[in-house]
């Protein structure tokens, strides 16, 4: 990928990697959101809900990453990041 990122450059594909290890309740547990193309705001939502932070939900690297620490068993849902730049946004 060449050439350095415009501004007006559209998101090409946003997805969403899970750590190696597999998410075993008590344990830790990141996703990361894996964007190509230029982000200005990144949103986790889970189960179509915004996702926000608390004592063991922690976003990092701009909302790039979001752990659970410990993992529980309602964290068990369907997750989404949504990429927003000024041309528009992917999920």
């Amino acid at each position: 990928v060449g050439g350095p990122v415009s501004v007006s450059d559209p998101i090409l594909n946003v997805r969403i990697e899970e750590q190696s290890n597999p998410a075993v309740e008590g344990n830790s547990h990141t996703l990361t959101c894996n964007i190509i193309g230029p982000a200005d705001h990144i949103h986790w939502m889970k189960n179509d809900k915004p996702l926000y932070s608390d004592n063991r939900t922690v976003f990092s690297m701009d909302n790039r990453t979001v752990s659970f620490w410990p993992l529980e068993r309602s964290d068990s849902a369907g997750y989404q990041c949504l990429a927003i730049n000024a041309v528009g946004n992917m999920t």
